[in-house]
């Protein structure tokens, strides 16, 4: 199996791991910005690791679209891992799991507006279109979810992949 592929399922499964582990101990914590922080410092911390892994397994030499490639594809297939896993959980395990999610949100974006010190009204009209959000996870919105989150992977995979490559040095004759 292509090395890429198999972090890639790594990737994936440690993604599906942490969002079950979160969900069985607080479900709230899916939608709170500084427990998301440190699962972003987190993710950050294990590509890279990743990344040096797909470079040592090219004999610790790879060009930039090598990296590139191997980064991308790693990434993709974590994110429809999790993006099926995502499908399953709002629509099978817990077909609420929406609307509570949304009520989470907007009690946290309420306390954030409070601090912000915005008025009664600007608090109000804000809640009102989180509110209108909806929040369901739909195959449609699955694939759209896949093809935006792949823009980002490239984005991201590109800044990786500048930073991990290392060519192989030039042969004397």
């Amino acid at each position: 199996m292509n090395t890429a592929i198999r972090y890639g399922l790594i990737l994936g499964a440690i993604s599906v791991i942490y969002k079950l582990a979160t969900y069985a101990i607080n479900v709230e914590l899916l939608v709170s910005t500084s427990y998301q922080f440190i699962v972003f410092v987190v993710s950050v911390a294990v590509l890279i690791y990743f990344a040096r892994l797909l470079r040592q397994a090219r004999g610790g030499f790879a060009s930039f679209k090598e990296m590139f490639g191997d980064i991308f594809t790693m990434l993709m297939i974590s994110i429809v891992l999790d993006t099926i896993f995502n499908y399953i959980l709002f629509n099978f395990i817990d077909p609420q799991l929406a609307e509570t999610l949304k009520n989470a949100t907007i009690k946290n974006a309420e306390a954030m507006f409070s601090k912000f010190g915005m008025s009664g009204e600007q608090v109000d009209a804000a809640l009102a279109e989180i509110e209108k959000q909806d929040m369901s996870v739909t195959v449609t919105k699955s694939l759209q979810q896949i093809l935006m989150l792949g823009i980002v992977c490239a984005i991201i995979s590109a800044i990786v992949a500048a930073f991990m490559k290392k060519n192989k040095p030039e042969e004397a004759f």
